[in-house]
């Protein structure tokens, strides 16, 4: 297996992660400012991730044209691949120019608090037309007494299967969807045996981060208090990756080395036999009509001696406030939210943007589709990566850094032992945390 850097980040690296980089170093050149299409018509943009369910970005695209044409303004989005989206956040922040709605992950809101137009107002107004917020929006929404973002959408990552592998090993879906740890340590070894292999990403990528936070839950640790205190040193963070490691024996061996799509390609290979995703893999099998997507399923991650999670991962917007046009963003931010609007849009993603509105559950795939009936409403407690550390800079600056995937594939390589891997976390965290 490939091993990892042991690198120890700079107060100055922490800083880059954050996203206060330069122009060059972010984006490899100068920022090219699109122009207003005329000095008499505004135009208003949008930057967002380019969907892993394709047919969601020209929905989208649609829905901000649409809205433009009512409004009598330009209007557009431009899609920027989710690796991307950090350091194009970075530029923009830095050169104050850019895009007037933005995409903000995570903690991405506090990170960039400063930078961004208090959105109470936009908040309020949803929330009597079709709330209330759920839990998960309000801890990445509302910080420091006021709305720094508008939740939008969230997906979350149950286990993906293709059923034909585990039933070649005499399991059910409903087998698989009540296993825990020990249970999928058990079955892996067969699945291996059939070239089936289980497979996660512990790398730096998002993926990295989802997965290794769901498993740290389901032990009982956790990287941070909701104050701050750093907890990764602990002896359930230690059994989580001791666990990792004997799973991992039985995974591909470049498992580390994994991006946000390695999974995907995982799945459609119909090499793979379980790995945490979302419902895109499913999704673009049954827009592309691909044999396999009969066999792909969801359910719920293992359970652990603390429980069953689900990781979410929220998408928030942020108005920039050196926007020109921050009236028309918040104006274009209650549009896409609107019920019929958003329903669209979960029809359009295949069910995968699920809403963080409680009355914005209207659309139908999610019960039409057998495949997600363990994807919404998840069953189990649904957090963000971090949690229950704050939604502050420092959360998000940890999740930029990777810092516990890496712990975790420190010591799944062998590059050092559990107890040493950990002390490293511990120690970047703290230096984190301490600002």
């Amino acid at each position: 297996m490939k091993k990892t850097g042991s690198k120890n980040y700079t107060r100055r690296e922490f800083v880059k992660a954050a996203g206060a980089v330069t122009l060059s170093a972010a984006i490899g050149g100068p920022m090219v400012i699109p122009r207003r299409a005329s000095a008499q018509k505004k135009t208003v943009s949008v930057l967002h991730w380019s969907h892993f369910v394709p047919p969601f970005n020209p929905e989208l695209q649609r829905q901000v044209e649409e809205w433009g044409k009512l409004r009598g303004v330009e209007a557009r989005v431009d899609f920027i691949a989710i690796r991307d989206l950090p350091a194009k956040l970075a530029a923009e922040a830095e050169s104050r120019r850019g895009h007037d709605v933005v995409e903000v992950r995570f903690f991405s809101g506090p990170l960039y608090r400063a930078n961004l137009v208090p959105l109470g107002d936009v908040a309020r107004d949803l929330e009597k037309t079709a709330g209330p917020w759920l839990d998960i929006a309000k801890y990445v929404g509302f910080v420091g007494g006021d709305w720094v973002s508008i939740p939008w959408y969230y997906y979350n990552i149950p286990a993906n299967i293709n059923t034909d592998h585990w039933s070649k090993i005499g399991m059910s879906s409903e087998d698989v969807a009540k296993l825990t740890w020990d249970g999928l340590l058990e079955a892996a070894p067969k699945l291996q045996a059939n070239k089936t292999p289980v497979g996660m990403a512990i790398s730096e990528c998002s993926d990295g981060n989802d997965n290794t936070f769901t498993v740290l839950w389901s032990f009982g640790a956790s990287m941070a208090d909701a104050q701050g205190n750093v907890t990764i040193n602990s002896p359930q963070t230690a059994a989580a990756v001791e666990y990792v490691k004997k799973l991992a024996k039985f995974m591909p061996e470049d498992i580390m080395a994994w991006d946000d799509s390695s999974n995907n390609r995982f799945m459609l290979s119909g090499a793979g036999s379980w790995s945490p995703n979302g419902p895109s893999v499913w999704a673009v099998a049954k827009k592309d009509n691909m044999p396999i997507q009969a066999k792909i399923d969801h359910v719920p991650m293992p359970a652990g001696p603390a429980g069953r999670f689900r990781n979410a991962l929220p998408i928030c917007l942020g108005v920039w406030k050196f926007s020109p046009n921050i009236n028309l963003a918040k104006d274009l931010i209650r549009y896409l939210l609107k019920k019929e609007n958003f329903e669209k849009q979960a029809e359009a993603s295949w069910g995968y943007n699920l809403p963080l509105l409680v009355g914005n559950r209207t659309a139908k795939v999610w019960t039409r589709e057998k495949a997600l009936r363990y994807y919404e409403p998840p069953k189990e407690p649904v957090y963000v990566s971090g949690y229950p550390a704050p939604p502050s800079p420092a959360t998000q600056i940890a999740l930029n850094l990777y810092i516990i995937p890496t712990m975790f594939a420190k010591a799944v390589s062998g590059e050092t032992s559990t107890a040493k891997a950990i002390e490293w976390a511990e120690k970047q965290l703290k230096r984190i945390y301490a600002g």
